[in-house]
């Protein structure tokens, strides 16, 4: 079966007939969306066409009534934000609380406390959806107390950070070992302080311990690939570095590379971070190696370190990560393209759209 086959020329039955083998071996029918069986039938994908094919009217009742039967989840986001509020409630019901500890899992496996941490820093970035704050209100749980807490939480983490390693220069994707996402939350005081919009006592923090205000939303990110490619040239002699490098780190370095490229000959990318490359020996002319290929895997660990950066997802606020370079990946209509749906992507990637 060719890969066109193994997808879209398949007929519906074929792909019925293997999501019913899935449910019989895996007593369920929520398939990642990424699984090719073994024949190399893409079924993730299979199964994500039709829930865009109802949404948009185009299954028949027929053929929904068949993949009911199966027990597929026509909303898999909405399955699991419910899942999740009956499990906070619960919580709250048993505990009188919803102060929940940030390793709690549910017995059916529901990652509860790592949820509620991240509402915290929502609420304490007044940045949470409308239907978790009525939850909260409905339950009693104090919002501003856990604002409080949160607060008081980040900050001590960040006089850790500051007394470990002698500067208060937190990468933005860094997570405390208690797991809080202490990157994550400075660049939304940062924002916050911007705006006017920080408590007195994140600023005077900040003031004490040297955290940088102005850094702009992606600066530190593209920091980072800076500093590898400094390294490779350190290494290399020059900074030809091929479109398909990676350095030992992980870091992506020849796609960023070719991001900031791109950028530079469509006049986007800032006059102080070309003038960086162009010190460093950097070429705008065409790089080394084969042209980028994104494959689902890439762009859902795109999108996953997006989230560390802006929250929630939103497709703009994702695009100007890429165009301004703080982000390697795709470009939005890209991964619209490849999921169906801005949702749709965000969901195989674990992340909040």
């Amino acid at each position: 079966m060719s890969e066109q086959q193994s997808w879209h020329g398949a007929s519906w039955e074929v792909g019925h007939q293997h999501l019913a083998q899935w449910v019989e071996a895996n007593g369920s029918a929520e398939v990642p969306v990424d699984h090719v069986c073994e024949d190399s039938f893409r079924l993730g994908r299979w199964v994500n066409t039709q829930r865009l094919a109802r949404r948009a009217g185009r299954l028949s009742a027929e053929r929904t009534a068949l993949l009911d039967d199966l027990g597929l989840v026509w909303d898999p986001a909405a399955r699991k934000q419910r899942l999740i509020f009956e499990a906070f409630s619960t919580y709250v019901e048993a505990h009188g609380h919803g102060d929940v500890p940030s390793s709690y899992k549910t017995e059916t496996g529901v990652a509860l406390g790592s949820w509620v941490r991240r509402q915290r820093s929502l609420l304490t970035d007044g940045a949470c959806a409308p239907d978790v704050e009525e939850l909260f209100h409905n339950l009693g749980v104090n919002i501003q107390g856990l604002r409080g807490r949160e607060r008081g939480a980040m900050l001590q983490a960040l006089e850790r950070f500051s007394g470990h390693h002698g500067h208060s220069r937190v990468p933005a994707n860094f997570t405390s070992s208690d797991g809080l996402e202490l990157g994550r939350w400075i660049a939304a005081q940062r924002s916050n302080v911007r705006a006017e919009r920080a408590s007195r006592e994140v600023i005077e923090a900040f003031e004490r311990l040297g955290v940088d205000i102005e850094v702009v939303a992606g600066d530190e990110v593209w920091d980072e690939h800076y500093e590898e490619l400094l390294s490779y040239r350190r290494q290399h002699g020059n900074v030809e570095v091929e479109a398909s490098f990676v350095s030992r780190k992980g870091v992506r370095l020849g796609q960023w590379i070719g991001v900031q490229r791109s950028r530079y000959h469509r006049g986007s990318l800032r006059p102080d971070r070309s003038k960086r490359l162009e010190d460093v020996g950097f070429d705008w002319g065409m790089q080394r190696g084969p042209s980028r290929t994104w494959f689902e895997a890439d762009i859902i660990a795109a999108l996953q370190e997006a989230a560390t950066l802006v929250f929630p997802l939103r497709p703009a606020a994702y695009q100007e990560l890429v165009t301004s370079g703080a982000l390697t990946g795709p470009n939005r209509s890209s991964v619209i393209s490849r999921f169906g749906t801005w949702e749709a992507a965000c969901a195989a990637a674990g992340v909040e759209a």
